[in-house]
């Protein structure tokens, strides 16, 4: 699992580069629906929280809270999240995304690799959750907004060059 914990990182810093990539003066500029740069770090930020929380929840084998709050695309708890953690200082948001991500890949550190593959028996939607499972989930999400993050970074400077 070191390897799923190493990707986590190198994930979060290349999502982080994206996001740097967008100028700051169009950092506020929805993109992604009515997402704009702030939203997405905003975003991570919470499910990392909520993460660490559902970690905590499965290890003692219960299945997380947040999987009875599931609507289509997670919108109503994607929204919620955002809501919570965004703040307009671009520096903080960045800082929240490096300590959070930081303290989930610290918390899967501590844990034996066992732990991460292992079925508790909990089950969602016919699905097999793990902690390794979950981690999967979230390392999709980031390479998916580091992929949005970088298109619109490259559309603002191809629309300076027009």
């Amino acid at each position: 699992m070191t390897s799923l914990i190493e990707q986590l990182i190198d994930a979060r810093r290349r999502l982080l580069e994206a996001a740097e990539a967008v100028p700051p003066e169009r950092r506020d500029e929805a993109f992604l629906g009515s997402w704009c740069a702030k939203d997405i770090l905003a975003h991570l930020v919470g499910w990392d929280y909520t993460n660490v929380e559902a970690i905590a929840e499965m290890l003692a084998d219960r299945l997380p809270a947040f999987y009875g709050q599931y609507d289509p695309d997670w919108a109503a708890v994607n929204a919620g999240l955002v809501q919570r953690y965004r703040v307009d200082d671009w520096q903080a948001l960045v800082d929240a995304a490096r300590r959070w991500s930081a303290t989930v890949t610290s918390l899967l550190s501590g844990l034996p690799e066992e732990e991460l593959v292992r079925d508790r028996g909990l089950r969602w939607r016919g699905h097999v959750i793990t902690i390794a499972a979950l981690l999967r989930a979230a390392l999709r999400d980031e390479f998916q907004h580091a992929e949005q993050l970088r298109a619109f970074a490259r559309s603002l400077s191809l629309e300076g060059e027009g």
